[in-house]
């Protein structure tokens, strides 16, 4: 094992699972994440593991980890359980702005979560390599799609708390990744009661550093506008309390305002949402991000663009359009620039070349054109055939990246025209032996495959049998689709029989079930009007209402069944389910 802050990282080889330990990528107070080898899908993998180096140690050569002893083991545990609820609540998200969690585990005494490997680096890293502020185009391509992850997030009811620089990761292709949720951190804090422990000095808003502070998504607000200060000002902001005491004791406030610090570097209106994003006191600060998008966004007569996560005319989309158009105009200063400077050049070299052949020729001498003999060699006609393949080359190289960057943004196979698989069609249809896009195929199957296995796992077959379609979709005969259907299809009888036996002919309830007065089988609503009207008593209408739950739940285990043996497509699936549930309800 290598030596990590007093602890031990995991040895490059070592395996967890399917994983292979290939490098470690960084480190912290509360966990290791490593660079990996996904052996059973053939691909690199990030893994993050639970190593806490306040309360947990790791012996040399040893895998397992341990609290440091007895008095800080609920401690290490409490930690543990909120770093697995962090990652639980990551992988409902499939955005590209946000880290996605594709598998956890607990093992060793720890716990694991498995990323999706992407090659790039973190902001931070960028801001300390480079040593300056980035520009308002830049700035805001970072931070407007970081802003909309958080809005996704919020809107599933979770906070990341701890926004800062070194929680953004660039793609190598610029795009920005939100990471590191602070759940375990959150919860480490609130249980040893040292939350100073727990929070970014000059990310963390004032409620974070107080026990019993309301947290919400205005707290995520502050580190995003903390870290948007950093981008303009080129130094973090000052800590929260100091600023809260400041205020209270009269004082100016120790952090300089963006809109004085960043002055003529930026937009007054970029300057004054980061300002109001900062604001010590949770209750004046905006208390959605939605509202931070809007104060960013461009004006009215500006043009809107659509936003993926939202209407036409919202907040985000409209704020994108603000950092395209800064681009769009720097842009275009540099083409008229270049433009320019080329014109100038052509024209120069033009009067520069006649002036020279005046003099050389005289005035009744002829022109070089009219006495040169025609060089035998001069414009040879270029290869047809080569040009057409450095043309297709071309477009080959740029298909595969367009193809690499929506299968980094998880857009396999949708939208049909701009998916992963669209592209890798159109590379084998131009290059049949294309290594690149068979590759990439294969592994746009293995990717699902690998989520119907952990759909079936968690017991939900039907979404494993769509994830199978999907891949069939892409390859029908691919023995790994054939595998996975087959395991599916043998799991799927005993869930049905845990629901107790029933037979294809069975109507909806059992023998024991009784009839309305029509003879059909009791629904749900024909059993309330007989209580109501007095015709059965409360407790004969309990046990024929769980009667009729267990048999409707039968009936829909067995189609669940069907569906995920192949014996019915998706539609006729739904179709059915809607038949059961209306005439268990007594609608039909």
């Amino acid at each position: 094992m290598g030596q990590q802050g007093g602890q031990y990282s995991l040895r490059p080889g070592t395996r967890i699972g399917d994983y292979e330990i290939v490098a470690e990528l960084g480190s912290g107070s509360f966990g290791i994440t490593y660079k990996a080898w996904d052996h059973r899908l053939q691909t690199y993998v990030a893994i993050k593991e639970y190593m806490p180096i306040e309360f947990a140690v790791r012996e040399p050569d040893s895998t397992m980890v341990t609290p440091r002893s007895g008095k800080v083991t609920s401690q290490y545990q409490f930690g543990l359980k909120g770093f697995l609820e962090e990652a639980r609540t990551l992988a409902q998200f499939r955005d590209a702005r946000i880290v996605r969690i594709t598998n956890y585990m607990e093992s060793n005494g720890t716990a694991y979560l498995v990323m999706d490997y992407e090659e790039g680096e973190s902001l931070d890293a960028l801001l300390r390599r480079e040593q300056r502020r980035l520009e308002e185009g830049e700035l805001l391509r970072v931070m407007i799609p970081i802003l909309e992850g958080l809005c996704i997030v919020h809107r599933a009811g979770v906070l990341h708390r701890d926004v800062k620089p070194a929680n953004i990761y660039l793609r190598a292709q610029g795009s920005p990744l939100l990471l590191d949720f602070g759940a375990a951190r959150q919860a480490l804090g609130e249980e040893t009661q040292n939350l100073t422990s727990i929070v970014t000095p000059g990310y963390g808003p004032f409620e974070q550093y107080q026990r019993t502070g309301k947290q919400g998504p205005w707290t995520d607000v502050y580190g995003a506008g903390a870290t948007m200060y950093r981008l303009a000002v080129g130094r973090r902001p000052a800590e929260a309390p100091d600023r809260v005491a400041a205020a209270h004791a009269g004082e100016a406030d120790p952090n300089p305002a963006a809109v004085e610090a960043a002055r003529g570097r930026y937009s007054q209106r970029l300057l004054e949402a980061i300002d109001w994003m900062l604001r010590p006191l949770p209750q004046d600060r905006p208390q959605r991000v939605e509202e931070v998008l809007e104060r960013i966004a461009t004006t009215e007569s500006s043009p809107t663009l659509r936003d993926p996560t939202g209407p036409p005319t919202s907040s985000g989309a409209r704020a994108r359009a603000a950092a395209a158009a800064l681009e769009r105009e720097r842009a275009s200063r540099r083409h008229w620039m270049l433009g320019l400077a080329t014109g100038l050049a052509v024209a120069l070299a033009v009067a520069g070349l006649g002036m020279l052949a005046t003099r050389r020729a005289g005035p009744d001498a002829e022109t070089p054109a009219a006495r040169a003999p025609a060089s035998p060699t001069a414009a040879a006609p270029a290869d047809p055939a080569l040009e057409a393949s450095r043309a297709r080359e071309d477009q080959i190289e740029e298909l595969l990246a367009r193809a690499q960057e929506a299968e980094a943004e998880l857009r396999l196979t949708t939208p049909e025209d701009d998916s992963a698989m669209f592209y890798y069609q159109q590379i084998l249809s131009l290059d049949p032996e294309s290594a690149a896009a068979r590759g990439g195929v294969k592994r746009i199957v293995l990717r699902y495959v690998a989520l119907a296995d952990s759909a079936a796992a968690s017991g939900n077959a039907v979404q494993a049998a769509t994830y199978l379609e999907r891949a069939s979709s892409v390859s029908p005969n691919d023995p790994d689709v054939i595998a996975a259907r087959a395991r599916l299809a043998a799991a799927a009888p005993r869930e049905a029989r845990r629901a107790g036996p029933l037979r294809a002919d069975d109507g909806p309830g059992a023998a024991s079930v009784p009839r309305g007065a029509s003879g059909r089988w009791v629904s749900f609503r024909q059993a309330k009007e007989a209580l109501r009207a007095g015709r059965i008593e409360e407790r004969e209408y309990d046990r024929i209402v769980d009667q009729l739950e267990r048999s409707r739940e039968a009936e829909l285990l067995r189609a669940k069944a069907s569906y995920v043996a192949h014996e019915m497509s998706r539609d006729e699936y739904e179709r059915r389910v809607r038949e059961i549930k209306l005439r268990y309800a007594g609608e039909r």
